[in-house]
């Protein structure tokens, strides 16, 4: 996974976990309207503003971020007890939920876009002042503006984890090569070399080999550098101007030092000279799969602890009701030990993923 998909990946993640957030921190203000537990509910909510806070600077959303951070700086006041409990600061927590709302359904539209907050940033202002609640200006000089639709706070509660085989890193899957030239006794011998350790798919052609690139992602390439239509080097130019940063290892003849260099700035991992010794490309093959393999892995942990830290805010929250049941105890102490063999299960996978590499 290169370095743009595990940033879209994050703001995915985040997007869905903000959504269930946005749900229990509008009915925790309606809770705290009809005079329930004050200081329970406040803790609470300053949590999660600072929860949307934090992660959603961490996914790269630092307008939503930087509106949260007033929300949080109220509920700061209310629980040190500087600002008191009115209806004005209960409608400006209604207000900060409506922003909330806004800032997550325009983002998930589009990850560039920017909500105009300013009458939720209005009503945080009759609280705080406008230099704790106003937030800096987007920088997004061609950002949307999009204003949300009614969210039900009423809508069914969706589960807290779902600890599966599915959350997994997908670099374990099946190490997949291209081999690319239009000699066939040599793409005969390159799939016999590779095949016993990865699938091998061959190509007669660089744009046949593009074709099928559009469908399926191999792991590394492998190609011939001078071939008839389209040369290696030009299909390698098509590769990197989509931004896929695959690991590509060129075979032919003599390369003088300018076609060298060029490789070089194009990201070839190694070249090889026919006659080549297979031996040695095997081994150069291998040290390419394992780095990506190991780059894959590192990313998709990478998500799921971003995916577990957020789901470990709600069972806090959780915890933290003295109106859970004897029964909703046991299950909460099950879902711990759930997410613990979470983290179990994503260390043994690294290892397992290194090991077969």
């Amino acid at each position: 996974m290169d370095d743009l998909s595990f940033q879209i990946q994050i703001r995915r993640e985040f997007i869905e976990e903000a959504n269930d957030i946005i749900h229990y921190f509008e009915v925790a203000i309606l809770e705290l309207e009809n005079g329930a537990n004050r200081d329970g509910i406040i803790n609470k909510l300053y949590r999660d503003a600072h929860t949307l806070r934090s992660s959603g600077q961490a996914a790269g959303f630092t307008g939503l971020g930087r509106f949260a951070q007033g929300v949080e700086n109220l509920l700061g006041l209310l629980r040190a007890e500087k600002v008191a409990m009115s209806q004005t600061v209960i409608n400006a927590l209604f207000a900060g939920c409506d922003g909330f709302k806004g800032w997550v359904q325009a983002l998930a539209k589009d990850f560039d876009s920017h909500y105009d907050s300013s009458r939720e940033e209005a009503l945080l202002e009759a609280c705080l002042g406008p230099k704790a609640a106003k937030p800096a200006a987007s920088t997004s000089g061609n950002s949307t503006i999009a204003r949300p639709a009614d969210q039900n706070p009423a809508r069914d509660k969706p589960n807290l984890v779902e600890a599966s085989e599915q959350e997994l890193p997908s670099a374990l899957t099946n190490t997949l090569i291209y081999v690319c030239d239009d000699e066939a006794d040599v793409r005969d011998m390159l799939v016999e070399l590779f095949s016993p350790d990865w699938e091998v798919e061959s190509f007669a052609d660089a744009k046949s080999l593009l074709t099928r690139l559009q469908e399926k992602e191999p792991h590394l390439i492998v190609t011939d550098l001078k071939m008839p239509g389209m040369t290696g080097e030009v299909m390698m130019e098509k590769i990197r101007a989509e931004s896929r940063m695959i690991p590509v290892i060129f075979i032919s003849g003599h390369v003088n030092r300018d076609g060298l260099i060029r490789f070089i700035k194009l990201g070839v991992v190694d070249f090889f000279e026919k006659p080549f010794d297979l031996t040695a490309l095997l081994e150069s093959s291998r040290r390419a799969v394992r780095k990506v393999v190991h780059e894959q892995v590192l990313s998709d942990l990478s998500i799921l602890a971003f995916r577990t830290y957020l789901r470990f805010i709600r069972v806090e929250d959780l915890i933290d009701s003295k109106s859970l049941s004897e029964e909703k105890r046991t299950k909460l102490a099950q879902l711990e030990k759930d997410m613990m063999r979470i983290g179990e299960l994503s260390v043994g996978a690294f290892r397992f993923g290194v090991e077969r590499t």
